[in-house]
């Protein structure tokens, strides 16, 4: 029983070869291939000598070469601290001195020397002048406004007929301690420097206090 297996397997393999044979017999008669030829290249093949094309394909192939980089040698930097520059010291400045014989610089000194005085001076006449103004608007009757208008006009007057030294007690000019030569040079040069037709050029100064030489020379400066 076993034996006609195997007899039956043996069969088997030898048709199954056969068949293989026949086909790749087959197949090589249509490429035109020797059986022969092809078994030898089979059988040389993996004990073939590399040909001349292979050597020079080999040959031909790029070669790189890496090259290590030459050492980089790194120097220490030496700090290098930057000098100060000299600063040229600042001068004080010193405060502005007043010039005599400047007329401005002669007025700005007298004006901060008594600006209270003046101050004061200044407050009592717009005192003075608002208490007529307000008389004026309250009056009902143009005949009572034709009083005040003419007891204002008297006041003026009187101011006017008065000596230079009988209104120099009134306004305080007596404690201004600059003489009043002094003060009538100077309104006399700041005069010089205004046009001839302006109304405060015709004024006389001799008849002037010292409070009202510096009123002048104030309203003087204001248009030079």
């Amino acid at each position: 029983m076993v034996a006609n297996y195997a007899i039956l397997i043996v069969s088997t393999v030898a048709m199954g070869i056969a068949l293989l044979s026949l086909i790749f017999f087959i197949f090589s008669k249509k490429q035109g291939i020797n059986p022969n030829q092809v078994q030898v290249i089979v059988n040389t093949l993996p004990n073939a000598a590399p040909t001349q094309d292979a050597n020079v394909q080999e040959n031909t192939q790029p070669q790189i070469k890496i090259e290590k980089p030459a050492p980089v040698e790194v120097k220490p930097v030496k700090a290098v601290i930057a000098e100060p520059i000299p600063v040229a010291p600042v001068a004080p400045v010193e405060p502005k001195k007043v010039d005599e014989n400047n007329s401005q610089d002669y007025l700005a000194k007298l004006e901060a020397k008594y600006a209270e005085a003046l101050k004061k001076q200044e407050e009592a006449e717009k005192l003075e002048r608002k208490k007529y103004e307000d008389a004026l608007k309250n009056a009902a009757q143009e005949e009572e406004r034709q009083k005040i208008i003419k007891l204002l006009a008297d006041s003026v007057a009187k101011k006017q007929q008065m000596s230079t030294q009988e209104r120099a007690k009134l306004d305080g000019s007596d404690a201004i301690a600059e003489p009043r030569s002094e003060l009538q040079k100077h309104a006399n040069k700041m005069r010089s420097l205004i046009d001839e037709k302006h109304k405060l050029f015709s004024v006389n100064l001799r008849d002037m206090t010292k409070k009202e030489l510096i009123k002048y020379m104030r309203q003087v400066a204001n248009i030079i």
